[in-house]
């Protein structure tokens, strides 16, 4: 099994909305990915709420690269679950080299 690694552009979307909501640099990557390069719709845009802290309380340029530094590390520990379906043509195998 292989789990994969958040990219920047989805460390950077975790981000949306903690100092800044509607981001523009997502929402015109996310523009050009879906209509075209050049295709912003600024009147979208501009419908959208926007909400942000008050500049006292915006962060450093360091603090928000720590968050994304820290967003594009993968986890330490990963949990996997599976269900037995007891209808299943296979029996589940509880211990290793059980015969099915």
């Amino acid at each position: 099994m292989s789990v994969r690694s958040p990219g920047l552009w989805e460390a950077l979307r975790s981000l949306e909305g903690r100092w800044l909501a509607p981001d523009p640099v997502l929402f015109y990557v996310e523009s050009a990915q879906r209509e075209g390069e050049g295709a912003l719709d600024l009147d979208a845009f501009l419908a959208k709420p926007r909400r942000s802290m008050p500049a006292h309380l915006l962060p450093a340029a360091q603090e928000v690269r720590a968050e994304v530094v820290s967003r594009l590390k993968p986890a330490p520990l990963y949990r996997a679950a599976w269900k037995v379906r007891p209808d299943d043509e296979v029996p589940f195998r509880w211990e290793e080299g059980e015969a099915p």
